[in-house]
């Protein structure tokens, strides 16, 4: 999956109506601008060359391993779950590389939906996607409020804009193939219904199982 690093475009550094005017000192958009696309570069290579090789050529050798059944009409998308997937995407956000948003596709025409179901069954036949699909844009938000005191680059989380269609793709992907996604109960990110809360809870019952055990 690609970003796009090398344009990061007009920084969304509003918060409360003020603007950050200045981040690292920089006061130049354009030079904070490659501050930024620098940054999240850099936060984005693996830590460790070898291990990355490593994980890399033990995700390859599992995928040939991989059995794929064969697609019935039962596991094809449907105008119904396309036109769900439509519905339920929040308006306001900002549209993907390609100047597409969520309303984009509410407001069109019905045959749109159609269309897209088309489509996506075509991807799922073949095993193509796009390699639009991959490409992102980052967005910088602050963590905290920059009145309050100078902010770095440190003090800004990355959110990456992907075209709205391959987000559409995706959950209707999820829904019509839960069955085949299985996740462990160790993980809390990523999940519906689950969060930092629930592995801070997870955490401390184990800590204070420990606790108890130990003491004499």
């Amino acid at each position: 999956m690609g970003r796009n690093f090398g344009s990061v475009g007009k920084l969304r550094l509003v918060q409360k109506n003020n603007c950050i005017r200045q981040v690292d000192g920089i006061a130049d958009s354009t030079t904070i601008d490659h501050h930024f696309a620098k940054h999240f570069e850099q936060i984005c290579q693996p830590h460790t060359a070898t291990l990355n090789e490593k994980m890399k050529a033990k995700y390859e050798e599992m995928r040939s391993t991989y059995f794929t059944p064969l697609i019935d009409k039962s596991m094809e998308f449907d105008s119904q779950l396309i036109d769900s997937a439509v519905s339920d995407m929040s308006n306001g956000k900002a549209a993907g590389l390609d100047g597409l948003s969520a309303e984009h596709l509410k407001y069109s025409h019905p045959i749109v939906i159609t269309i897209l179901c088309k489509l996506f069954n075509l991807f799922v036949h073949t095993g193509y996607l796009p390699s639009s699909f991959g490409t992102s844009y980052t967005v910088p938000v602050p963590k905290q409020d920059g009145r309050l005191h100078a902010l770095s680059v440190n003090d800004f989380r990355g959110i990456s804009i992907s075209p709205v269609i391959s987000k559409i793709f995706e959950h209707a992907v999820l829904v019509r193939f839960a069955d085949y996604f299985t996740t462990s109960d160790h993980q809390f990110g990523f999940k519906k219904n689950l969060s930092c809360s629930h592995a801070i809870y997870c955490v401390r019952n184990v800590v204070d199982g420990m606790l108890i055990t130990v003491q004499p």
